[in-house]
């Protein structure tokens, strides 16, 4: 994780698909008294899935990864028309693409 970008102000989100390298990252960012935002593999999978037209089954998200939308956010998003969601699947709107 570059930690000169949040020492810096930003907002930064980390991904990976190994659990042991998230605490690794969590384990060094801490020593830098930071305590950044990881996710496992789920987050790639939402980000990646929303380009697809039939997008992405929240519950399998949620499966892998825990709730990974933050409700207030997704109801912005809707109400943007960025997203939509119908049948449990969330997916970007032509607006959203």
């Amino acid at each position: 994780m570059e930690t000169s970008l949040v020492r810096g102000g930003l907002d930064v989100d980390g991904c990976d698909v190994s659990a042991d390298m998230l605490a690794e990252c969590r384990r060094l960012a801490a020593a830098d008294g930071l305590q950044p935002t990881l996710y496992e593999q789920a987050l790639e999978m939402l980000l990646m899935g929303l380009r697809l037209r039939e997008g992405v089954d929240l519950n399998r998200c949620e499966r892998l990864g825990g709730t990974l939308l933050d409700p207030n956010r997704l109801q912005e998003l809707l109400g943007l028309g960025m997203v939509s969601v119908r049948n449990g699947r969330i997916a970007a709107t032509g607006r959203g693409r």
